[in-house]
């Protein structure tokens, strides 16, 4: 399709735009709609806080075009910000399904989900967004980390209280844990070592396939439990429950909020004990069912109740020795530690100085059935690269484990997370310092270990996790907001300056400049006519041409 078109000299190439006006109408609905464009009826109301006309907006929009997954988005955003987290979570779920690989519907997803306490989904679209390099991460980068220590809390806490329903039998056989290496030397200058060195290999570990790794968290939580003295075990109390009879279903839904599922630390149900057979229930059961040998299909009859009695039963305590995870593993109590944290197999590393320049790391692997071996040889050398030691004691834990690395993994373990000496000792004394309580002083180490490695990005998060701010929060809402609601040219306008949109062009002669909406060019500057070439269909949407 060739379009003529002449421009009086004395008038500017604008006039280019009066030739299209033909096509201005279907391209306005095609284009009008595309997302994060600002083309959105709702955007400009998102933008200035009317969150209930906006919400309105987008509806009515979404009658017309409900594939738009950026009308969906947008919507969603509206509603978390509404405080109506539910709808928003439906409605971001639904854009995630449209388009996938969109960033910012991670993100807002997160929001809703942590708004709503469902904090396993947050984590999963907030470590999502951060995969897709999504922008305004400082305070995303400090939940992840706050919601890890907030899960490994209530896990630990759960699986002490009620550890003797937990079974090592579920509990995959590739799943380890690495407690803090323990000082031999008992050198309190060395003392930072122990927590940056199991720091660094739980992170090393974590990149290994085959490995499933117990969070640096959990291990953590259960020390400062232990030193608080919880209670080793805790039957489940009828009182302050009042059971209803097990043939009720508030009475199965009562039982199963206190048996937890082997090797999790949850219970089977979480929803309320109110007698309604909502999905969240019917699940709880199946699961109940599948984990007991039982046909699982949600029916609570007389052999899932009275195999539920059963597992109540069995809740009773029995005495168990005394843990401690400060120092190296006690093999008689393996066992018990592997079910309390979900591990089968623990790598105990060591280290003791040689002298005032050297230094020894070493390493075992003990089982939940109290075997152990070493994980070879010692390694030994400066004491100021124990980072670069560090990787030549994992890959001997890795033989040890029956497990060579692929050259793509290989590459990745061998990278330090920093070669600053001072750095690591000021992480790893960060470590110490917060798991005692002492936050600000902990904090003051990671700003040291970030001063002496900008780098060492294991510091930095420490750094964003202890001082990110619910205005922090705000900023990022907004910034992903914006993006999605920016404020840009009609691209009509932009068709009928440059004659440049989805493969229409080159325009009229204009001033670029680098600007993607161009100054045009005054007429008396260029030749007096020309033509605009079309090759091909314009782009099809909503029946537009």
């Amino acid at each position: 399709m060739k379009i003529p078109c002449r421009a009086d000299r004395r008038s500017r190439y604008r006039a280019v735009g009066s030739l299209l006006a033909a096509w201005s109408l279907g391209l306005a609905g095609l284009i009008a709609g595309c997302a994060g464009s600002g083309g959105y009826v709702g955007d400009p109301l998102l933008r200035n806080g009317d969150l209930p006309g906006a919400i309105e907006a987008y509806r009515a929009e979404l009658a017309g075009r409900p594939d738009d997954a950026g009308l969906h988005r947008n919507l969603g955003a509206a509603l978390m910000r509404a405080g109506d987290n539910d709808d928003a979570i439906s409605e971001l779920e639904t854009a995630q399904s449209l388009d996938p690989e969109d960033a910012s519907t991670s993100y807002f997803l997160g929001r809703a989900a942590d708004e709503s306490g469902r904090s396993d989904l947050a984590l999963e679209r907030y470590t999502d967004y951060m995969s897709r390099g999504g922008d305004q991460s400082r305070w995303v980068r400090a939940r992840i980390q706050q919601i890890a220590m907030e899960r490994a809390l209530a896990d630990v806490q759960s699986a002490l209280q009620r550890e003797n329903q937990l079974s090592l039998d579920r509990v995959p056989v590739n799943t380890v844990a690495v407690p803090p290496f323990s000082n031999l030397s008992g050198d309190e200058k060395l003392a930072a070592l122990s927590r940056g060195l199991s720091a660094l290999l739980i992170t090393d570990l974590t990149q290994v396939p085959e490995l499933r790794v117990v969070e640096r968290e959990k291990i953590q939580v259960l020390q400062k439990e232990i030193a608080l003295g919880t209670p080793q075990t805790e039957a489940p109390q009828e009182s302050p429950v009042d059971f209803q009879p097990i043939e009720t279903v508030i009475g199965i839904q009562q039982r199963l909020q206190v048996l937890l599922v082997p090797g999790t630390g949850e219970a089977y149900y979480q929803g309320e004990a109110d007698g309604t057979k909502r999905v969240s229930y019917l699940e709880a059961v199946k699961r109940f069912q599948a984990d007991h040998q039982l046909t699982a299909d949600g029916i609570a009859g007389p052999k899932t109740q009275s195999t539920l009695a059963r597992a109540m039963e069995e809740t009773a305590p029995t005495p168990e020795e005394p843990l401690a995870l400060g120092h190296a593993m006690d093999p008689r109590t393996a066992a018990r530690a592997g079910r309390i944290l979900g591990a089968r197999r623990f790598v105990q590393g060591s280290y003791v100085p040689i002298g005032d320049r050297q230094i020894q790391l070493d390493a075992s692997i003990l089982t939940v059935d109290s075997s152990e071996q070493s994980a070879g040889e010692p390694v030994s050398g400066d004491l100021h690269r124990v980072m670069r030691l560090e990787k030549d004691l994992l890959f001997s834990i890795l033989t040890a484990l029956g497990i060579e690395p692929d050259p793509a993994t290989r590459r990745a373990l061998e990278a330090t997370a920093t070669d600053n000496f001072l750095a690591f000792v000021a992480y790893g004394r960060g470590l110490l310092l917060e798991e005692e309580g002492r936050t600000s002083e902990a904090l003051d180490a990671y700003r040291e270990a970030v001063r002496n490695d900008p780098g060492f990005r294991m510091a930095d998060l420490r750094v964003d996790a202890l001082t990110a701010t619910p205005a922090d929060r705000d900023a990022a809402d907004q910034a992903v907001l914006d993006r999605n609601t920016k404020v840009g040219k009609d691209p009509v306008d932009r068709l009928m300056l440059t004659g440049t949109w989805g493969g229409i062009g080159p325009g009229p002669a204009v001033d670029r400049d680098g600007d993607l909406y161009p100054t045009v060019t005054d007429a008396d500057k260029v030749a007096g006519s020309g033509v605009i070439i079309v090759e091909g269909d314009l782009p099809d949407r909503g029946g537009a041409r």
